[in-house]
């Protein structure tokens, strides 16, 4: 993207250096007012011992009574509509 090569290794290392930032976040509760979410989802490509295999992000977020959209759970499921 930037016109550097980096190896798969530092992708991944640097993946898990993040990824305790992310879960850190997951378990947050919803504090204060939100009297709106907005529930979403995206298709992404996700890699893992040699198969690429479609994933789905899916995003919670609220609209705080100060008016700053907070991000208040993220999840990985196969697909986008958890009804469906």
């Amino acid at each position: 993207m930037w016109g550097t090569r980096v190896s798969s290794g530092t992708v991944s290392r640097l993946n898990l250096r993040i990824y305790g930032q992310i879960d850190a976040g997951r378990p947050r509760p919803v504090t204060g007012c939100c009297p709106y979410f907005n529930l979403d989802g995206v298709m992404l490509e996700r890699s893992g011992g040699g198969d690429v295999h479609n994933a789905s992000a899916l995003i919670a977020i609220g609209l705080g009574s100060d008016g700053y959209r907070h991000i208040s759970h993220v999840a990985e499921a196969e697909k986008e509509n958890l009804g469906a």
